[in-house]
């Protein structure tokens, strides 16, 4: 019996020690872009369609609008606003006129540099990590994953 308590009281403890950890990493990478989120004049949607486009092979408003789950309309609308600010470029589609493909302009993409800037950081400190321990972070850090994912589906 104290056994039993005595473990669930140390998983209790290392439960907590790991959110502080993910914390304090958490905090860690989202200084290195802080500026940018500061200075960011966009509404979250614009953002979101923003970011829609940068992770499009061939990106148009059909395909910003399914996925962000909104009309053609309301997606024409947050691209106009992403062109307006200079972050978005329509370009006629050469196959077919009536389509345009959107392209992030390099304004754009210094945004979303400066947005993401901490995953370079983690580029560099997953190269200096001995090969054992990258082995064992990738493990954990997909089973964690795994089980969020599995979490939020149900």
């Amino acid at each position: 019996m104290k056994v039993e308590s005595r473990q669930l009281r140390q998983s209790r403890e290392g439960g907590e020690t790991m959110i502080n950890l993910f914390r304090d990493l958490l905090h860690l990478l989202l200084e290195a872009s802080v500026d940018s989120w500061i200075e960011l004049q966009l509404s979250l949607p614009q953002l979101r369609a923003l970011f829609a486009i940068v992770h499009q092979e061939k990106a148009s408003l059909m395909l910003v609008a399914k996925y962000l789950g909104i009309g053609k309309a309301a997606a024409s609308h947050l691209v106009d606003k992403l062109v307006r600010a200079g972050l978005v470029e329509r370009c006629e589609d050469e196959t077919d006129r009536r389509f345009s493909n959107l392209t992030v302009t390099v304004e754009g993409d210094r945004l979303i540099q400066g947005m993401t800037r901490w995953e370079g950081q983690l580029r560099v400190s997953f190269a200096a990590m001995p090969e054992r321990e990258l082995s064992a972070l990738m493990r954990a850090l997909g089973s964690l994953t795994n089980d969020l994912r599995a979490r939020t589906r149900s």
